[in-house]
């Protein structure tokens, strides 16, 4: 079940009618003022307990940037904890005020975005994106002629994160190559809806005894736990 949030008043309260998404193009999406996944990478702290529960996964947050620049309409798509969600929910509202809207033959519109946070709790350093590794799997098959094997590990890599575009970009260059062409067809126009409507992806470690926040492969903070 989706949880409804309005943070604008008071964080986890709130019902409001979610707008659909927008299926009119548009000349440029909306754009954030500096970047994006650093900005909620480093506003997001591991909470400990889950981390000793070994409690992490993928939280989905959808929102709208309306036609004057203003964040609403917020919706929990998932998540595997109300902690992290609370988490991720406090770094998106820090983002209010600093949007500019979407523009179509000038006139500013409203459209409907979603960001991830992707909390993984691991045993050792360097902290790695599961989901990354498979690509690169992916990556280095494909360049051996192994196709079929390139596509096993893309399929893996989607399912445990289905919110990066360059995955479904890569799935339609190797189904090409295998003579897939409906399903090369498919995973383009996938490509574009994740690139489109996927603002962020941002990872969120917790290695060991240490609580490791990553933007790329860049250490931003380690945290000891007590």
């Amino acid at each position: 079940m989706k949880h409804r949030v309005d943070f604008l008043i008071i964080l986890l309260s709130g019902i409001f009618v979610c707008f659909q998404s927008f299926a009119q193009p548009v000349d440029h999406h909306a754009r954030f003022e500096g970047h994006l996944n650093r900005f909620i990478s480093t506003k997001i702290k591991y909470p400990i307990d889950l981390a000793q529960q070994n409690i992490d996964g993928l939280t989905v947050i959808s929102f709208n940037i309306s036609d004057t620049g203003e964040l609403d309409s917020v919706i929990v798509d998932s998540s595997p904890h109300q902690k992290l969600t609370n988490m991720a929910l406090a770094a998106l509202a820090e983002t209010v005020g600093k949007w500019t809207p979407a523009m179509l033959n000038d006139e500013p519109q409203a459209e409907r975005y979603k960001i991830v946070v992707n909390y993984s709790v691991q045993s050792k350093m360097p902290p790695v994106n599961q989901a990354k590794v498979q690509f690169e799997k992916a990556k280095n098959r494909y360049e051996k002629g192994k196709y079929e094997k390139s596509l096993k590990a893309l399929d893996r890599a989607i399912d445990m994160n289905p919110y990066y575009a360059r995955f479904y970009q890569f799935r339609s260059q190797v189904n090409q190559a295998l003579g897939n062409g409906k399903e090369a067809e498919q995973d383009v126009l996938k490509g574009e809806q994740t690139e489109n409507k996927v603002l962020a992806v941002c990872d969120v470690f917790m290695v060991g005894v240490t609580t490791t926040r990553v933007v790329s492969t860049k250490v931003v903070e380690k945290r000891r736990i007590p």
